[in-house]
């Protein structure tokens, strides 16, 4: 009698731990899971903030852009400064010499 008693605490111990491992499988089931769905938030977050960063960073090229044009359209527009009488001269007496070598030389 007190083997098959023992042969019965064993297969009742044996029960408990195959109900203790699936019990573990399932919580281990469920932590992974909740682990998986707190990665894809954060992922998600991450997204959103790096899309928002882009949309400003975007947003401030777009308006340095628009202002370098603006810039750019304002100085086509501004008049030219004329040259000093002697800046003239000199550049007119450089230009009247290459012209007169290149004439000389032919």
């Amino acid at each position: 009698m007190a083997s098959e008693q023992f042969l019965d605490f064993i297969q009742k111990a044996e029960a408990e731990a195959c109900d203790l491992l699936a019990t573990a499988e399932t919580k281990a089931v469920e932590i992974q899971n909740a682990a998986a769905q707190r990665a894809d938030a954060v992922i998600a977050d991450a997204r959103l903030r790096a899309d928002e960063e882009r949309q400003i960073t975007l947003s401030q090229a777009e308006e340095s852009y628009r202002s370098m044009l603006q810039e750019l359209e304002t100085e086509r527009h501004t008049p030219v400064t004329p040259l000093s009488p002697e800046v003239r001269e000199k550049a007119v007496n450089a230009v009247t010499g290459r012209i007169v070598n290149l004439f000389g030389n032919s």
